[in-house]
């Protein structure tokens, strides 16, 4: 029981918001060497994540009892020969910015059970803790693979009380990860105030591409930042500047801007000397304004988009990918009071385009 109450203690005390922000579900198939002749496994987990630590519930059952079976041309058997079940804290680094090229390398530890069942009718379930690790190749943005290997040690060790033919093992795992919602932050609609909207008829015609003069600034705003949202869940990744292997900060921006037809420079230091100087204060900036910080020396390392309404948008290590932050939260207040800069790259109508 020692082994057991710390992790069962610390997964039941983690509060109900740092897991309501974003769920990636895995069908997977697996082999549980631990119980009555490993046969193959089906099963389902879901993870709901708040930055780069997930809460992940999961069960699985042999394949020839499951549903599964009738893909294959038969029948699910009567009786289940195995099954196993898991609540696991995971740590992925990849949601971190420390990503393997396209892996995001992760590691967990878990409480749980697992059983089996003989021909003769002998086996049962034993509780068991477990721990491994693996890594997410992603294929998209929302999906990809995943391969991990674990192991599950009983919980209670004596050989003489388990059941026959159930123990502790190893299990290899390979599943289809699908990320639903935000995945790294909240997923708001984008942030306008009503005396920030475009004018009527201010949105681009049909067919027309956006950045023409007819569409007016205020539209061109919305559009960028519309397209900004497409990529809210994308992990951050030092250097990173396309979906496919993550933002930066700077990188984000550079590539929201260029697809408005605006070219921005590829670092935030140059970033703020495009455009038109705008005050440092959240009062003089209309959603698409770009907001600047400084790091250490005074040198600027950090760029944000306005999105109005007292939100900003952004790709954010410490907030483990591109994510909104409201500037008036605890974490929003850091970037409203320390901003050093802002620059307008959306003029009017006629000129917004980006001349350097």
């Amino acid at each position: 029981m020692s082994r057991i109450a710390p992790l069962a203690t610390l997964i039941a005390l983690l509060p109900a918001g740092l897991v309501g922000q974003g769920i990636t579900v895995t069908p997977f198939v697996a082999d549980n060497r631990g119980v009555v002749g490993s046969p193959p496994l089906v099963g389902l987990s879901t993870t709901a994540w708040s930055r780069w630590v997930g809460v992940r519930m999961g069960g699985a059952v042999d394949m020839p009892s499951s549903p599964v079976a009738r893909l294959f041309g038969g029948s699910p058997s009567g009786e289940l020969q195995a099954w196993q079940g898991d609540v696991d804290l995971v740590f992925d680094v990849g949601r971190a910015g420390l990503r393997l090229g396209t892996v995001d390398p992760r590691a967990f530890v878990g409480l749980g059970f697992h059983g089996g069942q003989r021909d003769d009718g002998s086996g049962g379930t034993i509780p068991v803790w477990s721990y491994g690790g693996g890594g997410l190749a992603r294929v998209t943005d929302w999906f990809g693979v995943e391969l991990e290997v674990r192991y599950r040690s009983p919980h209670d060790p004596d050989p003489a009380s388990l059941p026959l033919g159930v123990r502790g093992g190893w299990e290899a795992r390979v599943g289809l990860a699908v990320r639903l919602g935000g995945g790294t932050g909240a997923r708001p609609a984008p942030r306008h105030d009503a005396n920030n909207a475009p004018p009527a008829g201010g949105m681009p015609p049909a067919g027309e591409a956006v950045g023409t003069p007819a569409a007016g600034a205020a539209a061109v705003a919305l559009q960028t930042l519309l397209t900004a949202e497409r990529y809210v869940g994308v992990p951050y990744t030092w250097g990173g500047s396309s979906p496919a292997e993550g933002f930066d900060c700077s990188g984000f921006v550079r590539y929201v801007y260029a697809a408005h037809g605006i070219d921005l420079p590829r670092v935030s230091r140059d970033q703020a000397a495009a455009g038109v100087w705008l005050p440092p204060d959240i009062e003089s900036l209309e959603p698409g304004d770009l907001m600047f910080y400084e790091g250490p020396g005074g040198v600027i390392n950090h760029v944000a988009i306005y999105a109005g309404g007292g939100q900003i948008i952004h790709s954010s290590a410490s907030g483990a990918g591109v994510r909104y932050d409201d500037l008036n939260t605890l974490r929003g207040r850091y970037y409203a009071t320390r901003m050093v800069a802002a620059r307008r790259v959306i003029l009017d109508e006629h000129a917004y385009r980006l001349s350097r």
